[in-house]
């Protein structure tokens, strides 16, 4: 007992020095100036990987700033952002996605970016970033890059299926030409698909084609397609799983929004993934014979092409940083600075600022698929997609729906019947909020 109430007494007389080294510890601190800024964005490896390498130069040029990364994928990306926003604890420097505007009163969150000296934006394309970076007039957000929507295709897989390569494939084509592959070797599948994938890529693109609009009609909070047409389209992703062209779902939706995960991609047992270009390093990965070709089509009767040509993302300033000063700076260095551009090169797809346009092209960083994917998207323009269409619940409605029907739970006329009662509610929910 006296040695413990000895140790005790020690304790307690030594506290006020172990109080005052750490106060001192901060105080040195404020008298160095450290900033630390927090930088959070979602992403694959290549992209993690490169981001990183841009930070740790801007840090050596500049001791005085500290950046945290915060990164990772885009699975539960939004929700968690829009929880840090609202209670006020939300990174400094923040990457969004051009849709999630179905959240715009969140925006005014983020800081006017043409406020800053310290940040250029005059090599953007103006429209560009007025048409996806502005709200009410106020520069929110910049884009980092032009991506566009794209079959990648394994050319291997399709030679030893024998099928024969085409730069524009039809829906019709898929249902004769896919149950080839997985014919040929019960291992492969033509399609590589997760949740994500196949209601972007498939379902909007197929209903864009059907309807000749958007999916939803945000003048009006209205649905752009019909029942039909999306009965329509549910039926033939139903073909594809009973004709073999697509993967169990049991297997494939395990990698929902992570398709370049799935080791039937991987270990190149798929011919065809769908994906952004800003994707495409990370579906790459070790596959030697790739080729890229535009989105499927309906044979006749089109109404637009389902191509639509968007921002990768957007990259915004949170207005409540105590160092808006400092994350403009990084910013400018970010887009601007050379050797940040070569690092960064097409890991966010084609840059969206044309000096780093113009050096990638020079010194041969950019994938030359992801130029020919970004040229094919832009020759072949459709209907730009829908705003209220990326609202959390509607996406969370559509991935259920697309579950329900892929597992045998619902007819298509009976997952048609769900997909639209919840959007149509929801529509009316967000037109009363506005």
């Amino acid at each position: 007992m006296k040695k413990c109430f000895f140790i005790v007494m020690i304790l307690l007389l030594l506290m006020p020095f172990i109080l005052f080294a750490q106060g001192g510890g901060e105080k040195a601190s404020e008298k160095n100036n450290e900033i630390t800024l927090r930088f959070m964005w979602w992403g694959g490896d290549s992209r993690h990987e490169a981001t990183l390498k841009a930070i740790e130069l801007y840090e050596k040029r500049n001791p005085g700033v500290k950046i945290i990364a915060e990164y990772g994928g885009i699975e539960g990306y939004q929700q968690k952002l829009f929880t840090q926003l609202a209670g006020g604890n939300a990174p400094d420097i923040i990457q969004v996605d051009a849709w999630w505007t179905d959240a715009q009163n969140k925006f005014h969150c983020f800081a006017d970016l043409s406020n800053f000296a310290n940040l250029d934006i005059s090599g953007f394309d103006r429209q560009f970033i007025i048409d996806y970076g502005t709200i009410d007039g106020i520069i929110y957000a910049l884009p980092t890059g032009i991506n566009s929507p794209m079959m990648i295709i394994n050319r291997d897989v399709l030679e030893d299926a024998g099928i024969e390569w085409r730069d524009q494939w039809t829906w019709e084509d898929i249902l004769v030409e896919g149950p080839k592959v997985h014919q040929q070797n019960p291992n492969r599948y033509f399609l590589n698909v997760d949740q994500y994938t196949a209601t972007y890529y498939i379902q909007r693109a197929y209903l864009s084609q059907l309807s000749g609009n958007p999916t939803t009609l945000d003048d009006v909070y209205k649905l752009g397609f019909s029942k039909e047409e999306l009965v329509q389209v549910y039926s033939y992703i139903m073909q594809c799983y009973e004709l073999g062209i697509m993967q169990p779902p049991e297997d494939s939706l395990t990698y929902k929004e992570k398709s370049e995960q799935n080791p039937l991609w991987i270990n190149g047992n798929a011919a065809v993934s769908l994906n952004w270009t800003s994707k495409y390093a990370d579906l790459k990965g070790n596959l030697k014979n790739l080729d890229v070709a535009v989105l499927p089509i309906m044979e006749s009767g089109a109404k637009n092409t389902g191509m639509f040509n968007r921002p990768s993302q957007l990259i915004c300033i949170n207005d409540s940083s105590k160092y808006k000063e400092a994350c403009a700076s990084f910013l400018d260095f970010f887009y601007n600075d050379p050797e940040a551009q070569q690092i960064l090169k097409d890991v966010r797809s084609v840059p969206a600022v044309e000096s780093a346009r113009n050096l990638c092209n020079e010194q041969n960083l950019m994938d030359p698929m992801i130029v020919k994917a970004t040229d094919n998207a832009l020759k072949n323009p459709g209907v730009v997609d829908s705003v209220l269409s990326q609202d959390v619940v509607c996406l969370d409605l559509l991935y259920n729906e697309y579950e329900n029907l892929v597992f045998g739970k619902e007819t298509p006329e009976q997952a048609a019947d769900t997909l639209m009662n919840g959007w149509k509610s929801r529509l009316a929910e967000l037109e009363k909020n506005k």
